[in-house]
Parts: structure tokens; sequence; C-alpha cells
């Protein structure tokens, strides 16, 4: 089944940019593609995106338009994509780190962006139908809509932190391996390193003040979600 998805994308390169949105549009999503930060920014309240695509750009970097899109949205945020020809480890960290939930290099084509866009939009299709709320101590993890609540606020999480906290709640004590959260949050499986599950994490803890306390470090090991799981209420969808 097809998911047509409203895609807004940051390509200053013309080349990229008119092959971008003729691969995404041909495939039948909702393109507009932009060459500037400052236009990106004001499309973005008109288009409401469910995906966003950012370059390397000559009026901001990846990184600063990741932690921008972070800072103008107050409610749910779209989904965030890096496609740069930026390959360092350092670099892709620190799109991340600023709000990235994925990465793909240039030296794919944007065929290969097509297929990692539609597999998430089957993904989220798919898992809105099977999973369930969870509730714990002022947390709700509403996993239709994938939104974060603590105490009835509304938190700021990009998808992949989303997934990764309920992926931690909705089996509270077990310890998970860098390596099986990559395995079991499908998401992310997609260039994602060891370290970079470390990134997330840390901007977890940050996000969920002192809830986040509870996300232990398993030295030698992973991370935990260190409550009882019965403790954590589960509410039909």
């Amino acid at each position: 089944m097809f998911f047509p998805k409203n895609i807004l994308a940051l390509e200053d390169d013309r080349v990229t940019g008119t092959l971008l949105e003729a691969t995404l549009s041909q495939a039948g999503h909702s393109v507009r593609w932009v060459e500037r930060a400052e236009m990106f920014f004001q499309s973005l309240k008109a288009l409401s995106p469910d995906i966003v695509i950012v370059d390397n750009v000559p009026d901001s970097r990846c990184r600063e338009t990741c932690a921008a899109l972070h800072e103008k949205f107050q409610h749910q945020l779209p989904r965030i994509i890096v496609y740069s020809g930026s390959e360092s480890e350092d670099d892709i960290l620190s799109y991340y780190e600023n709000g990235a939930d994925d990465y793909i290099s240039k030296r794919y084509s944007p065929k290969v962006l097509l297929g990692r866009i539609e597999a998430l939009g089957r993904l989220d299709k798919v898992e809105s139908h099977q999973r369930k709320t969870l509730c714990w101590d002022g947390l709700v993890l509403d996993a239709s809509s994938k939104v974060a609540r603590l105490d009835g606020k509304s938190l700021l999480l990009t998808p992949s932190e989303f997934e990764l906290i309920y992926l931690l709640v909705s089996r509270s004590g077990k310890v998970f391996s860098r390596r099986e959260i990559i395995g079991e949050m499908r998401n992310m499986k997609f260039s994602v390193s060891e370290r970079t599950v470390d990134v997330f994490i840390t901007c977890l803890r940050k996000k969920l003040g002192t809830i986040g306390s509870f996300i232990k470090t398993v030295r030698g090991v992973g991370y935990t979600f260190r409550v009882h799981s019965s403790d954590v209420k589960v509410v039909e969808g």
C-alpha cells in the first residue's frame, strides 16, 4: 500500500534539487524544493510537511537547520532527513545531536532516499495501528500520534527519540545493548552507528528532566529504563 508524504526539501544545488523533486514527485509524493534556508522556514507553516530533507546551503548548515526546526516547532516535529555529501562521522553525529532522524549520503541517488521515505511510511502506518499508549508517573507515550507528554505538557521529541523512549518504557527493566536498540528500532537502521544511540540517549535524558534519570547506563552492556514493568500502564489505542 502506498502512503504519500508531504515533503519540503532544502537543496541549493539545482541539478540535485531538480532530480530530487522529480524522483519523489513521480512516485506520488507532494514535494516543495527550495534553495535557501530563509525560504525553507517561510514555507514550513504553509506546507506542514511530514518530512523535511536538508542539506548544507550558503545561509545555513545542516546542524543549524536541524536545531532551528526544533526551536520553531511547538508541537509534533516532521521527520528530519539529512541528505548531504559530508560523510565524516563527527558531522553525521552532529546532525543527530541537533535533532536529525536520519542521514543518507549523497553518494546514493535520490532513488535510495525515495526507498527510505516509503519504508518509513509503511512503518508509521503499521505501528500506529499495532501499538498501545504507555503511561508511567506523569509520562504518557501516545503510540498513534507519536506524541510524548509529561505532566500534561507535550515534549518536543523527534520521531526517533520517541521510538527510543517507547522501546525502553515498553520493555522497562530489560537491558538493551546499543546494537539491540538499532535492531529493534527499524527506522534507525540506515546509517546509524552505536555512537548515534549514545547521542539519542543524551538528548532524551535532557528532554525528559527528572524522568530521564530512570534511563540507566549499564556499563559494558547498554541501557535500560529502570522501573518495574508492572508499574507501566498500557492503554488500548
